[in-house]
Formats: structure tokens, sequence, C-alpha cells
């Protein structure tokens, strides 16, 4: 199956499944017209032959017609996926018939095209897609197998602890009224350093004279705070920390004491029952836990930096090669570019600047990025008031990224069309959650509004078909409107959860 890093390093190997010469003829010369991606065709007409080739996993896309002799093009799909196929499959119809279509969608094809309808960019647009969620089904499906793994390793750490305590691997021991240890396991030779249980001291009094208990800040605990003696006082406690030291061989470690009183039936305390576990190495893990924490997230800080750092070299080339063109028309598509960019770079900047690495408040994006804005288009900006009103949201990157390239391309296309002639103006962003788990972006202008030709078309500008996909992207919903006052409003409402890995499955 196909990556993203595949595509850059070796071309493309589309398995063609067609038994129409003409039409082999015809798709062959559509995909030599791509010039984005070079492509390596080959073809059969043997169902078995294509059959067997994809349950090698020999090619990384199939085209794959809807007839084939005899048999139909459903049936292979349905085989082909059976027998392990991981190549994504664009089924083709000699029609526009919607119910194979349909049939071949719930059947596992990636996509579907109609003959008739065919072109080298709906073609090129269909592959891009189709290897794009191929890639993606890929990732999830390993991000589903190393949480599977996660999940199995954690089922064995709970079976190794139920067991450790079935064991009873702490260190138990009972003591009467006068500190004599009546019952005690194995595990407390351990945990006073004993060598057997045989030499393990049996008397409370004993202790004081190998053993020194003290507080975290050093100060040694008086034998009277000792868990024992608390005990038979009645006192209960659970995961008391003492740090314990050997006088004779001077070796110091971390015991966790749970203890409280035994009562006999009338109350009367008669003894005390004390638990004790050797947490150092917890604690040792903890302490690298937390100083590893530290240590990645000022590595992912310094990755967004860099990133942003990258952006605005890039952004800098941009201008350089900018400025060597006269051509106004150039000169513009260079300077979408540079603004594209740049909403992507004030993204990562955002986080770097954040205490959150993995959510970014997009009222402090918008009002960095209403700033930048105004420097760019300078004069243009000044007679055209710049807006913001929105809530106190939090998006991930993955929402943030296509919101901030939606509003770049919204607001800068409202700058050079919505007011001509040097009117004056006002343009507004608005970010508000409307339901529960769904939220609302708008870009809102007061100009002359989008002509109808525009208007009936969400895709008739390179920046409106970016707004259309990213849309899609969000899983969103893109509306026009031209409000009786003037003026156009975009709006976009699209789920959080659209950010997180349940949603992109869906």
């Amino acid at each position: 199956m196909i990556s993203e890093a595949d595509t850059e390093s070796r071309p493309i190997k589309v398995l063609l499944v067609e038994d129409d010469e003409e039409d082999f003829f015809i798709l062959r010369s559509l995909l030599s017209k791509i010039s984005m991606q070079r492509y390596e065709l080959q073809r059969t007409r043997d169902y078995d032959t294509a059959l067997a080739s994809l349950a090698r996993n020999e090619c990384d896309l199939c085209l794959l017609d809807s007839r084939l002799g005899q048999r139909s093009g459903i049936e292979f799909l349905k085989d082909s996926l059976a027998s392990g196929c991981k190549a994504p499959i664009i089924f083709l119809t000699a029609r526009g018939d919607d119910r194979v279509a349909m049939e071949a969608m719930e059947a596992g094809a990636s996509d579907y095209l109609s003959k008739e309808a065919l072109s080298s960019d709906l073609l090129e647009r269909s592959i891009r897609y189709a290897t794009q969620m191929a890639a993606a089904r890929k990732e999830i499906d390993a991000q589903s197998a190393r949480l599977k793994q996660v999940e199995a390793t954690l089922q064995e750490s709970r079976a190794n602890l139920q067991a450790a305590l079935d064991s009873m691997a702490d260190a138990v021991f009972i003591t009467d009224l006068e500190g004599r240890f009546i019952e005690f396991n194995d595990a407390l030779a351990k945990f006073y350093r004993f060598g057997s249980k045989e030499e393990c001291a049996r008397t409370l009094d004993e202790y004081p004279k190998f053993l020194d208990a003290c507080m975290d800040d050093g100060r040694q605990v008086p034998f009277d705070q000792w868990a024992v003696p608390k005990a038979l006082r009645g006192e209960r406690a659970t995961n008391a920390e003492y740090t314990l030291r050997r006088k004779d061989s001077g070796e110091t470690w971390i015991g966790s004491y749970s203890f409280g009183p035994i009562r006999d039936g009338r109350g009367a305390i008669v003894g005390s029952v004390v638990v004790a576990r050797d947490i150092t190495e917890q604690r040792r893990a903890e302490r690298e836990l937390y100083d590893s924490h530290r240590e990645k997230t000022a590595l992912l800080k310094e990755v967004h930096h860099r990133v942003k750092n990258n952006l605005q070299i890039v952004i800098s080339l941009l201008g350089l090669q900018a400025n060597r063109s006269k051509n106004p028309e150039v000169l513009a598509i260079f300077k979408d570019t540079q603004n594209r960019i740049r909403s992507m770079a004030l993204l990562h900047e955002v986080l770097y600047r954040s205490g959150n690495l993995a959510q970014i408040s997009f009222a402090v994006y918008i009002e960095d990025f209403l700033r930048h804005i105004a420097a760019s288009y300078g004069r243009a900006a000044q007679r055209i008031k710049l807006e913001r009103r929105v809530g106190d949201i939090q998006l991930p990157l993955n929402l943030a990224v296509p919101c901030g390239l939606i509003v770049n391309e919204l607001v800068t296309n409202a700058l050079k069309h919505a007011f001509p002639g040097g009117r004056a103006g006002k343009i507004l962003v608005e970010l508000a959650r409307v339901e529960e788990e769904e939220v609302s972006l708008s870009v809102c202008d007061n100009g002359t509004g989008l002509p109808p030709e525009a208007r009936s078309s969400a895709s008739s500008t390179l920046g409106l078909t970016l707004v259309s996909e990213l849309s899609r992207q969000l899983s969103g919903r893109l509306t026009m409107e031209r409000p009786d006052g003037g003026g156009t409003v975009f709006r976009i409402r699209f789920p959080l959860s659209a950010g997180t890995t349940e949603g992109a499955q869906k």
C-alpha cells in the first residue's frame, strides 16, 4: 500500500483491470497527462491474475472496470478484499449508474468514476483521494495495533500485580500490645535487609538499635511516631512514607507503611497490623518520568519553534523570488502563498508561546493573525476595520491548521475584492460554540458581495476551492450568504470530534 513518502521516491504502481482495449488506451493517455505525479501502469484482462497480484500487494492502486467478461467488478472487489488486498481500488463504471456505484462503495471501493465524464483532473483527484485515504487507514491500523499492544502490556502488568498481592510480596507483620512480632512473612526479611527470615528481629524494641527512620526533610522520626506505636494507640494510616537507614551498612531506602490497630470483640486494642512496601524504585522512576516529561515538553516546544522558523525562511525565500518579477499577477500569487504559509507558521508560534502544546487558543491566534494581515496589506487594511469575536475555544493542531487557512483565504479575498475603489468597510471573524461538540467559524464583510457567478459555485477560484476542500477536511458544512444590508458571510459549522482519532475514523 502506498504512503506519502513513497510518492516522492518512486512512481505509483497502478494496476488496471480492464478487458476493453479502447478504454485501456484512454486511461493510459489520461495518466500521462497528469504532471504532478508519475505513474507506472500495468494492465491485465484476467480476473484470477489480477486477484493474485492484489493479494500479493504488488501494486499501490487498482483501477477496476465494472464488467470483466462474464464476471462483475463487484465480485472482483469483494474477492480482492477477502484475499487481503491493501491497495485502494477505484471503481470504473461505463455510465453514471448510482446504484452500481453505491454497491461498489459499500463493498469497499475507495472511490468510483464514470468513464463518460472522466478527465485527467478528475482521475488525478480521485487517485490522490484514494491514496491519501489508504495512507490514513494504514496509520489508523498502526495506531490501533500499538494501542492493542499497550492494552496487552497493561493487562499483563495487572496480572503480575495481582499475583504479587496473592503471594503477599509486601512485608506484613502482626504485633501484640508489647510490640512482639507474633506473625510476619518472608518479605519482612527483604524489606528490612535481613539475610533470612530467621535473622529478623522479633520485638519492636530491637529495631532502633540497627534502624533509623527519617522524614523527607531528613528529620529523625521519634520512636513513638513509628508505625507500630501509633497503631497501638488506635491510629490508622495508609501509605505513610519514611526514609529508612540501616546503621550497620548505611543502606537507605524509602518505605511506605499502612497500619492500624487490631481490636478484640469488645473493641479493645490487642495488637497492631502493619503492611510495608519498598517504594524506592517507584520514587526513582517517578523522578525520571518527571524529568523525562520536562525534557520532552522542551523538545516539543523546540520543534514548534523550528517549524515556525523554517516556515519563515520559506516566506522570505518566496519574497526574494517575488522581487525578481514585475508581473502583478505573479506577485499576487507569491503574496497569497506567503500569507498561507504565514497562517501556518503563526499557529506554531502561538503553540510555542503557550503552556499547552496539545491545543491552541484560537482567540490568541486570530488576534495575531489579523495584526499580521493588517501589516501585510498596508493602506488597504487601514481603511478596512478588521474585527474578531472569538470565544474561549481551544482547538487541536489538526483542526487549527485548516481553520487558520480558511480564515486567511476568506479575509485576504475580502480585502482584495470586497471593497473596490478605495471603499471603507469592515471584516469580522467569528468562532463560537453552537452545540456541545460543534462550533461555527464565520468570516463576514459589508463590502460589495460576491458576483452571481461566484455565488453559484464554492470553487470558482483557487482560494474558494481551498476553503471548500478544507471545510470537507473538517467534516464541516460550508454556506455562503448575502445579507440584505450587503456584504458576504461565509460560515462553516464543524464538529470538534473531527480533531480526535475517533472523529477521523468516522
